[in-house]
């Protein structure tokens, strides 16, 4: 496997990986499981980033698994 496509595998990897962790603490927060502020925390976003996510979900947020 050549760098750049191992760069490249890697870089989708890590993105694959926090769009599922997102996923799963927007769940958490919408069934109340968790605070906004525990889950902006987890998502290394500030409250008002997740907030703003939480009022407009862009369509990976939302999808059914």
């Amino acid at each position: 496997m050549s760098d750049l496509y191992r760069g490249v595998f890697e870089e989708s990897f890590q993105e694959g990986l926090r769009i599922g962790m997102i996923q799963v603490l927007f769940w958490a927060v919408k069934e109340g499981h968790i605070t906004v502020e525990e889950a902006a925390e987890e998502s290394e976003m500030t409250v008002k980033e997740f907030k703003k996510l939480l009022e407009n979900p862009p369509a990976w947020v939302t999808q059914d698994r």
